[in-house]
């Protein structure tokens, strides 16, 4: 059994182990818009590419089949389509925020990922995605697929599901500080005072609510393209 979640760390053992400290990654442009995208129907999807130049097709999803076809727990991906240049997996796995002796912070995160080859490029999508957390674990591997593609319900009250859409989207997750002007006192080299105004510029920020989902939902799907990238590369 391949365990995905494993060569994940090893490959980017940063992105989806290291605490979360919004500090860190509330300026950072590789989070900031555009990482993520939006559809013209407001369906919100995180899509990376990996470099397949010189493997065939047959090589690629060979591969892909090897990395995802059986996924040990926590991670899990069940295929539900494919085709000779597609693999599309219903996958779930979980994120961590924050965890020590005292106090843990996680949610549990479900998507669709879609694996696609065309010419020299690999593309790698992750859409229908949804967040869940709370005291209670909750899967969604096993449901039908037309259940998780127009959304599903959580009988447990103490999971809370929160979407993509609601939460990691450019509208929701970034943010621009408008222009200031700062103005302070300054002495002159001949001891008067007089006034000095500085422009600030305007800048993108993420939202500290969206933050965490966002940074650890685009570490995630790039350790994946960083795993691909490395076998396909041998």
């Amino acid at each position: 059994m391949k365990r995905v979640l494993l060569l994940l760390m090893l490959a980017v053992p940063m992105a989806l182990s290291a605490q979360f400290k919004y500090k860190e990654v509330k300026t950072n442009p590789k989070y900031l818009s555009g990482a993520v995208s939006t559809a013209s129907d407001g369906k919100v999807y995180v899509e990376r590419t990996v470099n397949v130049a010189g493997k065939s097709v047959k090589e690629v999803m060979a591969e892909v089949d090897l990395l995802f076809g059986s996924v040990v727990a926590p991670a899990k991906y069940v295929e539900v389509s494919r085709s000779d240049n597609m693999r599309i997996y219903r996958m779930e796995d979980e994120l961590i925020f924050r965890r020590s002796f005292i106090a843990t912070n996680v949610a549990t995160m479900s998507a669709r990922m879609m694996v696609s080859v065309s010419g020299d490029v690999c593309t790698i999508c992750f859409d229908n995605i949804m967040y869940m957390q709370g005291t209670s674990s909750t899967t969604t591997t096993g449901m039908p697929h037309e259940k998780w593609t127009s959304g599903w319900s959580v009988a447990d009250n103490n999971v809370e599901v929160i979407t993509a859409e609601e939460s990691i989207s450019d509208k929701e997750a970034v943010k621009t500080a408008n222009k200031k002007y700062k103005t302070s006192g300054v002495i002159s080299s001949n001891g008067g005072f007089y006034a000095q105004t500085e422009e600030v510029p305007s800048y993108e920020y993420l939202t500290r609510w969206s933050a965490k989902y966002r940074v650890k939902t685009i570490d995630y799907v790039e350790a994946v393209v960083a795993v691909l990238q490395k076998r396909l590369d041998k």
